[in-house]
């Protein structure tokens, strides 16, 4: 078969060494990927933020409230009632057990090509949050509307849209 030398005792410790030092790398690194998988599921952080709800209310007749986790709250609300196009309107928000850096309000016409979305930084007095704009003439004879209200905390963003409708004129 060929002039193949023996493998000497040293040659195969040296061998079955580097085979456990694999071998132990290998281990160690299945034991870390296990632990990684164990604390990801069940003690890794929650997100970064709530997913959205849908409110289901009639926002242009009365304030519309959504609870969120852990028993916190947005409440919006619109004045004047009616609403009008054309008209300013008030856009308000009172937060409970949220502790908001800063409130943004996110309009658009529903069923529109080509919607103008609006987005209004909302100013706070009393704990109140407020945003004022007027509704732009509707394309639509009882336009639909959606507002997404978005309260950025420390720790988390959260979305919550709201529908309501606004007459012709």
């Amino acid at each position: 078969m060929g002039n193949k030398k023996p493998i000497t005792p040293e040659q195969r410790k040296a061998a079955q060494k580097r085979l456990a030092i694999l071998a132990g790398i290998a281990v160690t690194l299945l034991v870390i990927n296990f632990v990684y998988q164990i604390w990801h599921r069940y003690a890794a952080p929650a997100p970064a933020s709530t997913p959205l709800t849908q409110v289901k209310c009639q926002l242009d007749q009365h304030p519309c409230s959504v609870i969120l986790p852990n028993n916190r709250a947005i409440e919006l609300s619109i004045e004047p009632k009616p609403l009008s196009v054309g008209k300013p309107a008030t856009f308000s928000v009172k937060l409970a057990r949220l502790a908001a850096e800063k409130v943004s309000f996110y309009l658009l016409p529903l069923g529109v090509k080509d919607p103008q979305r609006q987005v209004l930084e909302a100013t706070e007095k009393n704990g109140i949050y407020q945003a004022q704009t007027t509704l732009p003439e509707n394309k639509l004879p009882n336009q639909q509307w959606m507002i997404m209200v978005v309260v950025k905390t420390a720790n988390e963003t959260v979305g919550v849209p709201f529908k309501f409708g606004a007459p012709l004129k």
